[in-house]
């Protein structure tokens, strides 16, 4: 129905993953399940398959074996739009569109000048950037960060991935990111995976998925 998903359950049924013949797989036999709401960090080494895993649930890329299914249906069987819509992703580089701070915001005009104001100041970004219709392009680095974390914030997603920033990102813009990842009520009801490079971003997490060679080593409590 419309209402797909509706609870955000994630599940890889022995995922392999090779990106083209004759490479080595990126993912080897990758089978976990999430539960809705829940928390988890993906930690490895580079190479590890961490962020093969986002392409997938994504449909970046299609799965060579095995299935990913969301709420019970195989991702592979929805259409790019609907999945795409139901994921929101923070990549490690800030993706900006021209334009203002409220088009990157809000691409559809789907929201109030006050929530757009109130996500603002939750990822400690200045709200009269809304009147001032300032130009996306003129901010730093670290604020075009946090601009695509709000963004993330308006989006109502059911899933929602990190793919933590390893470079160019100062003290201040890693702090507020950091607040966010640990808070239960910033992004509601979402299942959260969040591809770490730190333990220090995952150890709020419910649960932590450690991989190496593309193959899942295992999955636990981080404490």
């Amino acid at each position: 129905g419309e209402s797909w998903p509706s609870k955000g359950a994630i599940t890889f049924e022995d995922v392999s993953l090779v990106y083209r013949a004759g490479l080595p797989k990126a993912l080897d036999g990758i089978s976990f399940s999430l539960r809705p709401g829940e928390k988890v960090g993906v930690v490895g080494r580079s190479g590890a398959g961490k962020s093969s895993l986002m392409v997938l649930l994504l449909r970046l890329n299609e799965a060579t074996v095995g299935r990913i299914l969301v709420d019970g249906v195989d991702i592979s069987k929805v259409g790019l739009g609907k999945l795409r819509k139901a994921t929101a992703v923070v990549p490690q580089e800030p993706l900006l569109i021209t334009g203002s701070v409220r088009r990157n915001l809000d691409p559809f005009g789907d929201h109030t000048d006050k929530d757009l104001a109130r996500v603002l100041r939750e990822v400690e970004l200045d709200p009269g950037f809304l009147q001032a219709e300032t130009i996306a392009s003129t901010l730093s680095h670290g604020e075009r960060q946090l601009l695509t974390l709000g963004r993330t914030l308006l989006w109502p997603a059911k899933i929602r991935v990190f793919d933590e920033p390893t470079s160019n990102i100062d003290a201040a813009t890693d702090r507020v990111i950091q607040q966010l990842l640990r808070s239960a009520e910033a992004f509601g009801q979402s299942t959260q995976m969040t591809i770490a490079h730190r333990l220090q971003t995952v150890i709020d997490c419910d649960r932590i998925l450690v991989m190496s060679g593309g193959r899942l080593l295992e999955a636990g409590s981080p404490r």
